[in-house]
């Protein structure tokens, strides 16, 4: 007995359905989603860990700055959407200032809980509400990066006056959106 023998034709036929022209295209095509999202992923975790660091050196900064002479801070004509003493305004404006961030919504509050006397504590808490910008990731506090400088007044400067300058727990906070409180965790 021959064992059977294939024709040529059969075996051409049976070569070219089990051809791997389009397995490349198709492995691409199932793991770039998956490449996209990491590549996101690493684009926004950046961009909120800079807003974190800009932040932390903004805040700090600015309230050294106003510690050491209040009235030769920076710029006092950003709109704060809040009224305080051209001092304070200007502290306000130069956390703003120091603390660029693409994605983010940016948030000032300056406390003086014994009023602006030297050798008292001057706080000043930023609050950034920092936005991805692809959507898909989750940030750690929902997104919320705050950041808390607590320094001694250092001057009196005799260019620094308003009418309650030396009232004890003077608060100047622009407004957090969502009904959230600058109490919970602005403290000296």
């Amino acid at each position: 007995m021959t064992a059977p023998t294939r024709s040529f034709r059969a075996i051409w036929r049976m070569r070219r359905f089990r051809s791997d022209d389009g397995a490349a295209a198709v492995e691409f095509a199932l793991v770039l989603p998956i490449l996209v999202l990491v590549l996101f992923g690493i684009i926004d975790y950046g961009l909120y860990f800079n807003a974190s660091l800009q932040s932390r050196w903004g805040v700090h900064d600015a309230a050294r700055a106003a510690a050491v002479a209040p009235s030769q801070g920076g710029d006092a004509t950003c709109d704060t959407g809040i009224t305080a003493p051209t001092d304070i305004t200007r502290l306000i404006c130069g956390v703003l200032d120091q603390t660029d961030s693409a994605t983010a919504k940016k948030y000032v509050a300056v406390h003086l809980p014994n009023g602006w006397q030297v050798n008292t504590p001057l706080v000043v808490c930023e609050r950034l509400d920092v936005a991805g910008i692809s959507g898909f990731v989750p940030f750690p506090h929902d997104g919320h990066v705050q950041d808390v400088a607590v320094v001694n007044i250092e001057q009196d400067d005799p260019d620094t006056s308003w009418d309650n300058k030396l009232e004890p727990n003077q608060v100047y906070e622009q407004a957090l959106p969502g009904g959230d409180s600058w109490s919970d965790w602005c403290k000296p």
